[in-house]
C-alpha cells in the first residue's frame, strides 16, 4: 500500500471510529471499524483495479443498512479525491431480481461526475475490472 492510500486510510479510520454526538453504544466501535475497513478496501481496489470477492463471502454479518454505510463512506473517500455527487441510481428494480437477491425493495447508488461520460465522449476500458455497458434511464430534475 503506498503512502497516499495509507494516509487516506488513517484519516478515514480516525474520522469514522470517533464517537459521534457523545453516543457510545456497545459494539458500535467494532461495526464502525468493519465499515471503515471494508469501505477503504473497496476504495483501494477500485483505484488499483483489483478484483475483489463479494464482501458477503467473508462478512456474513453484512446487511443492507451496513452496505449503505459502506457505500456512504466510499463516496466520502471519492469526494475527498475531488469527485462531486451528480445524482443517484436505482438498482434491482424488478420484482424477480429483488426476490433472487432476498430484498423487498429496490436499492440505490450514488453517481459522481467521474462516472459520467459526456455525449459523444470516450470511455477507456484500460484499468477496469469486468467492464460492461449498461443502459440507464435518468431524469434531470433541475438545472
Amino acid at each position: 500500500m503506498d503512502g497516499d492510500f495509507r494516509q487516506k486510510k488513517t484519516l478515514f479510520n480516525s474520522y469514522w471510529t470517533q464517537p459521534k454526538h457523545g453516543i457510545n453504544v456497545w459494539g458500535m466501535a467494532e461495526k464502525l471499524d468493519t465499515v471503515a475497513e471494508l469501505s477503504f478496501q473497496l476504495y483501494r481496489a477500485r483505484k488499483e483495479a483489483e478484483e475483489q470477492e463479494p464482501l458477503t463471502l467473508s462478512h456474513k454479518e453484512l446487511d443492507l443498512p451496513m452496505a449503505y454505510e459502506i457505500q456512504g463512506h466510499g463516496i466520502e473517500l471519492r469526494r475527498k479525491d475531488g469527485e462531486k455527487i451528480i445524482g443517484y441510481k436505482m438498482g434491482l428494480t424488478s420484482k424477480a431480481k429483488m426476490e433472487q437477491m432476498g430484498l423487498h425493495q429496490p436499492i440505490f447508488g450514488v453517481l459522481t461526475d467521474k462516472m459520467q461520460v459526456s455525449q459523444k465522449g470516450e470511455f477507456s476500458l484500460a484499468g477496469k475490472i469486468h467492464p460492461k455497458a449498461e443502459p440507464e434511464i435518468f431524469f434531470v430534475t433541475h438545472k
